[in-house]
């Protein structure tokens, strides 16, 4: 690998206790209705990038239901003419935070929510009951030796189009 003195460095993983690039499975079990909102991960920010791959969602202590509802709670007055369920924006996403929330200076590490904004699952009839949930993620774990951050900004103006012409596209980063 190239390094910032620009000579070739060796990587041997097996002086490392992780690889470059790592899948980590996270499951939380008996999840309350409302969904994950701050677990911290441990791991480290200084050295890592993670990044949420994937997720899913089903009911704690058995079976998947048939279907799995989210419910918006802020709409309280469904008429007849609404659909039943209004779900709020998916929010699974990996974060960096302070270990200590009380103390800004300390470590920082990556956290995860595991959510829907303002929403609470439910399963297909629509009560939003005490029930608990099993919630997986996959997280995307990188060493920042491989990451780079790109400070520029791409910007395009769509004119009011759906951006499926190719007269609007966003230029490509330099370094790409």
């Amino acid at each position: 690998m190239a390094s910032q003195a620009v000579k070739l460095d060796i990587y041997d993983p097996t002086l490392e206790s992780s690889s470059l690039v790592n899948l980590l499975n996270l499951n939380f079990n008996n999840v309350s209705n409302v969904g994950v909102v701050s677990y911290n991960t441990k791991i480290d920010a200084s050295e890592f990038t993670a990044a949420v791959r994937s997720f899913s969602l089903a009911k704690f202590a058995g079976g998947v239901p048939t279907t799995l509802e989210v419910y918006l709670t802020h709409n309280s007055n469904i008429s007849n003419t609404q659909a039943n369920f209004y779900q709020g924006s998916p929010d699974f996403v990996c974060y960096v935070a302070p270990t200590d929330p009380g103390d800004a200076n300390s470590q920082k590490t990556w956290w995860v929510r595991a959510r829907y904004l303002d929403s609470k699952f439910t399963e297909n009839d629509g009560t939003i009951r005490a029930d608990r949930y099993t919630i997986k993620l996959q997280l995307l774990v990188y060493k920042k030796l491989i990451t780079k951050a790109i400070s520029q900004t791409q910007s395009t103006n769509l004119n009011g189009t759906a951006g499926t012409s190719n007269t609007y596209s966003v230029p490509k980063p330099s370094g790409f």
